[in-house]
């Protein structure tokens, strides 16, 4: 039978964070997989990117309202004191702009400013490195994943 998590509320943002953190990885998994496997998953890129996006609303909203009340002033005010939110909150408003423009029309004319995914990764690592007591295997496992993805875009150039 499972524990009851200590703190309620960080294993709820805990949670919320680390799907959208997973389904990130495997968007950007889907690009090496087609170049270095020649397995094409790209039809299901956008798909996987709109879910990364919604988690990362959900983990967002979850810290906006537990956290900070559900004021704006309060949420600035703490992304002022803590770097892990400003990272956060920045890479949030990079996967905010990428959904409102991965629609096809939009896409098109959009398509380069989707290259901040890769910004994006840096900063939901370094978000999630800050944002723990202790640094974790876990951790290092998803921020070592993160970090292979970039490396392997970056050898590909």
């Amino acid at each position: 039978m499972g524990r009851f998590p200590n703190d309620p509320l960080k294993f709820v943002a805990d949670l919320l964070g680390i799907t959208a953190i997973q389904f990130l990885i495997v968007t950007l998994s889907i690009t090496p997989m087609k170049s270095y496997l020649k397995i094409n998953l790209i039809k299901y890129r956008r798909l996987v990117g709109l879910w990364t996006f919604a988690y990362a609303f959900m983990h967002s909203l979850f810290f906006f309202i537990a956290d900070n009340e559900g004021s704006l002033s309060m949420m600035i005010a703490d992304a002022y004191k803590r770097p892990f939110v400003f990272f956060g909150l920045s890479a949030f408003l990079i996967l905010f702009m990428m959904a409102i423009t991965s629609h096809k029309k939009l896409f098109s004319k959009f398509s380069t400013w989707h290259k901040l995914v890769y910004l994006a990764a840096v900063l939901i690592a370094l978000h999630y490195m800050m944002s723990q007591k202790v640094i974790g295997m876990d951790v290092v496992i998803y921020v070592a994943i993160l970090t292979g993805l970039l490396a392997l875009r970056l050898l590909k150039r």
